[in-house]
């Protein structure tokens, strides 16, 4: 009886670890999807804005997007990278 309490115990533990340790990949995922959201409501509102009919104007728009993030990134770690970004307006 004291070996199958231990075992619980110990499961109960090791599940309490496991969710402790993945709780902060939550809150990664759910940033993620916000600037997801974010990043298609702005490209969006601007090919609207700018009556942009092209059909690659979305996919240049959040792919400007996603460097602007990187760069920003980098220059908060200190780092430095060779980046071009292409406007075609």
């Amino acid at each position: 009886m004291a070996l199958r309490a231990l075992l619980g115990t110990h499961l109960m533990q090791r599940i309490l670890i496991l969710m402790l340790v993945s709780l902060p990949l939550v809150g990664c995922q759910s940033r993620a999807e916000k600037l997801e959201i974010a990043d298609d409501e702005s490209c969006r509102r601007l090919i609207t804005e700018r009556n942009d009919g092209r059909p690659e104007a979305y996919k240049e728009c959040r792919a400007n997007l996603m460097q602007y993030r990187n760069q920003g990134a980098v220059a908060a770690s200190g780092s430095t990278v060779n980046t071009t970004v292409i406007n075609r307006n």
